[in-house]
């Protein structure tokens, strides 16, 4: 009897959390929370790859690698720093040869250009003690930053070209969860996705719509009050919409403002607004920004989860919104002035 192959999306959710569990078990023994974390970080970074590396291969020396990648920007193998812990002990634990283990940690180390002082790879320690963290990098001149703010003014001053202008490109990844106030969904309905930093949130709110299978012929906006939308003080719409027109607050034009002027940190979120009849809303969360890949097209889908509803509906679904319409009217209000 021939049994189902498991698809390539669920495969990789295994590991990635086998992964997760191995090398927290040896941070447990030999380490600290502070690389459990980081080992966590690496391991979802490296799972969001188009090609994920750890799908061939023993997981066992995957997990070997990633700490030995780690522990060799951060003077893991150093005995005058803490914590300390030897090559030998981790090929010993997960039963690794050291050249496999070094081979597989430099394919890791090269693929995320992880070196010394990494801004996202780091230890706290090693952070803290790295005297260049207090450093920029200023019209090729290596600055402290707190003397940013003067050495700005004294640019804009004298008209001389500002290194904050120079375009990022860098690739923000976004998790874009449904929700709609006529259905309750038994579980969550996401999509998380790649797409360029530069791009404006026209594009964004375009891209979000092809993930769900919805069309794109409704007028939306972005907000940042995700529950009472009409009270956000920050506000994108397109540039004909008339919507809360008395509000207090100034509108941004979604095909003028780009992604990465408006997701200025990790973690933040907005309420996409989209058909504003139907109010359909998607909760648009910046997960991580990172490098582009060479000869990569973006945007592109990482992952697809839950059961999308249909944006029209059938005839049945119709039918309940609108008895949910007429419940939720006043009953004194027998003209069609309640519909206004």
């Amino acid at each position: 009897m021939q049994t189902s192959k498991k698809p390539e999306k669920e495969i990789k959710e295994e590991k990635t959390q086998i992964l997760i569990e191995m090398t927290a078990s040896f941070s447990n023994e030999y380490l600290d929370e502070d690389y459990k974390k980081l080992c966590e970080k690496l391991i979802r970074k490296m799972a969001r790859k188009r090609k994920v590396p750890f799908l061939s291969g023993r997981i066992e020396i995957w997990a070997a690698a990633i700490i030995h990648a780690l522990g060799s920007i951060n003077f893991l193998f150093d005995n005058n720093f803490e914590p300390y812990a030897s090559t030998d002990n981790i090929c010993n634990f997960f039963r690794t040869s050291k050249s496999t283990t070094s081979q597989k940690a430099k394919i890791i180390r090269d693929m995320f250009k992880l070196n010394y002082f990494d801004e996202d790879f780091s230890t706290k320690y090693m952070i803290e003690s790295n005297t260049l963290s207090k450093m920029t990098m200023m019209n090729g001149f290596i600055v402290p930053s707190d003397m940013l703010p003067i050495l700005e003014k004294i640019l804009l001053k004298n008209d001389l070209p500002d290194e904050n202008e120079v375009k990022n490109d860098s690739i923000y990844f976004f998790k874009a969860t449904l929700h709609y106030r006529h259905l309750h969904f038994n579980e969550p309905v996401f999509r998380i996705f790649a797409i360029q930093g530069e791009t404006k949130l026209y594009t964004l709110a375009k891209t979000t719509l092809k993930y769900f299978n919805f069309d794109f012929d409704h007028l939306f906006g972005f907000y940042n009050n995700l529950k009472e939308w009409t009270n956000s003080q920050e506000r994108y719409e397109l540039p004909y919409l008339d919507v809360n027109k008395d509000s207090k607050f100034q509108t941004n034009d979604v095909k003028q403002v780009k992604i990465n002027e408006v997701f200025d940190e990790i973690g933040k979120q907005m309420l996409f607004l989209y058909d504003y009849g139907d109010e359909w809303h998607f909760i648009i969360e910046l997960l991580e920004t990172d490098s582009p890949e060479p000869n990569e097209k973006y945007p592109y889908i990482i992952r697809s989860f839950g059961k999308v509803p249909s944006q029209y509906g059938d005839e049945a679904t119709h039918k309940k919104h609108h008895e949910i319409m007429i419940n939720s009217l006043d009953p004194s209000q027998t003209s069609l002035d309640a519909f206004k």
